[in-house]
């Protein structure tokens, strides 16, 4: 009698999965497919690893303690997921690959398991960014940051549009709050120059929180609502497209939600229509389409607004200070004009005639004034002198 081959069980092998999702440290599936560690870029709450282009964050999730992923260019997921989209994998496939899987190469680099958040970390973090916020000045200087490293104009960081959205702290960063669906802020994100080491520029998010979307003001006449990748982009967006005036931004960061989206375009004014202003690369072609995907399920006009080849730059803060460095070259290539020496010599004869002019008015206002007050003088006196008396 042939033995028969053992009954599929759903229940186990959901079990397995489960188990392998939150068992198999997914920063070790990822270094042994050659991923490195991001220190400067990774925290206690994820790791940052990177293979050429491709960038991945790796956390546990609050939710079900899972490892999790997600990557720049808009994909997420658990360990199965991963495998599928970086080493080309089957499900069926992924699963017998970690039964067996043993770490191996770049263990050795990669920092503390970063801890599952808690509910209760999210809000805590949440509380410090509101109040970190508010301790702030209001008032203070625009960042130089913004004006000379990222040629922002002065006056559209100022501009009622961007009013009360950003701020300056004492180590000169640029501080910019990002929100929830509902409005309230629950991070920070501070942004300020390179490191002299020649790195990338300096970007800090609240540790621990949520992600977020950063708002301009939004006014009820607004007829646009343009996305872009930072806070940056959105002012650089503003400052090049002078004439949309009736134009508000929001900032979106990795791992953002179509839901979050979604709960944003639904709170719009009627009417009012969406643009993808994202980055011109792989990463910003995800977030296109998810913007695509969140304004359609919500019933909103949706457009492309995507910087081209002919803007000069992957993104408009690129953009904006391509042309900045434009105009400055072509300010510098002109040749001197003539000496005015003539000119700056004789040009204090119009103001000594002018002077002597208006001296003669007042003196000629001054003698009429004495006349007519002589005059008036005269009139009380008469006007006050007895009659003659009765016979």
């Amino acid at each position: 009698m042939t033995q028969s081959a053992p009954r599929f069980d759903p229940a186990k092998s959901k079990e397995e999965a489960e188990r392998m999702k939150s068992g198999i440290d997914l920063r070790h599936v990822a270094a042994h497919f050659g991923f490195t560690v991001d220190s400067s870029a990774s925290s206690a709450n994820h790791t940052v690893m990177r293979k050429d282009a491709a960038k991945v964050i790796i956390g546990r999730s609050p939710k079900n303690g899972h490892w999790a992923w997600s990557d720049n260019t808009g994909h997420q997921g658990y360990v199965f997921d991963f495998l599928c989209e970086y080493a080309g994998m089957k499900y069926g496939d992924a699963k017998d690959f970690l039964r067996d899987f043993a770490p191996g190469v770049g263990v050795a680099d990669l920092p503390a398991a970063p801890r599952v958040r808690t509910p209760e970390e999210k809000i805590a973090a949440a509380e410090a960014a509101r109040e970190e916020w508010a301790a702030l000045p209001s008032n203070s200087d625009v960042p130089a940051f913004l004006t000379k490293v990222r040629a922002i104009p002065e006056n559209v960081i100022r501009s009622e549009r961007f009013a009360g959205t950003w701020k300056k702290d004492s180590r000169h960063n640029a501080i910019f709050p990002y929100r929830d669906s509902k409005g309230q802020i629950i991070a920070v994100e501070k942004r300020n120059r390179a490191t002299a080491d020649g790195g990338r520029s300096f970007r800090l998010y609240s540790a621990g929180a949520d992600i977020g979307v950063w708002r301009s003001n939004i006014r009820p006449n607004d007829s646009e609502l343009v996305v872009c990748e930072s806070p940056i982009d959105c002012m650089s967006h503003y400052a090049i497209h002078r004439e949309l005036r009736n134009t508000a931004y929001i900032a979106i960061r990795n791992g953002v939600t179509r839901r979050q989206l979604e709960a944003i375009f639904s709170s719009l004014p009627d009417g009012m229509h969406i643009t993808s202003a994202v980055d011109s690369d792989a990463a910003g072609n995800a977030y296109h389409s998810l913007i695509e995907e969140a304004a359609k399920r919500v019933g909103r006009p949706f457009g492309d607004g995507r910087p081209t080849s002919t803007d000069g730059g992957r993104d408009w803060n690129e953009v904006l200070a391509s042309r900045a460095a434009a105009r400055e070259a072509e300010v510098k290539a002109r040749p001197p004009g003539p000496p005015r020496v003539a000119h700056l010599v004789d040009s204090k004869a119009p103001f000594v005639a002018g002077e002597a002019r208006e001296a003669a008015r007042l003196r000629q206002e001054e003698q009429r004034r004495q006349a007519q007050a002589a005059q008036t003088e005269q009139a009380r006196r008469a006007a006050d002198r007895p009659g003659p008396a009765p016979g």
